[in-house]
């Protein structure tokens, strides 16, 4: 399938952002992060909907961050499931909620099918360099 000049732009930013982030962008990330404004959100919404049609993506209506694509492979790409929350102060258990996934190199993790993604919550652990909302990477084990 061809696509347009714009159509492109859309589907490299979704590529990369999900590349950097490990999560799909809002439709307001993809305006600002291609320097369309707000203005353009009903523009990108288009876009979507052709690159949707097109086979390119998937989108869930129902989640901001409902973007999935389709057919984007990388050598070494493991998908990690983000499945939800765990807080960085007392030890409590993770909130599994599946969220989504999460790109690593499968080259730096040993296990992938062992492995999830927990959303960090709380602060408590800034001195590790762990934040507020970061993504930690664990390997499962016993219950």
């Amino acid at each position: 399938m061809v696509l347009t000049r714009k159509q492109k732009a859309v589907l490299d930013f979704i590529q990369q952002f999900i590349l950097t982030h490990g999560y799909p962008p809002t439709i307001r990330e993809i305006a600002e992060g291609l320097n369309l404004g707000l203005n353009s959100i009903y523009s990108i919404q288009r876009h979507l909907k052709v690159l949707e049609d097109k086979g390119f993506i998937r989108r869930n209506s129902r989640k901001p961050r409902g973007i999935e694509l389709l057919h984007f492979k990388l050598s070494n790409a493991a998908m990690i499931p983000l499945v939800g929350k765990v807080s960085a102060g007392f030890p409590i258990p993770a909130i599994e909620e599946v969220e989504g996934n999460v790109v690593f190199d499968a080259l730096l993790i040993k296990d992938t099918s062992n492995t999830i993604a927990l959303r960090v919550k709380g602060d408590s652990m800034v001195g590790a360099g762990i934040y507020d909302r970061d993504i930690v990477v664990v390997r499962r084990w016993g219950s």
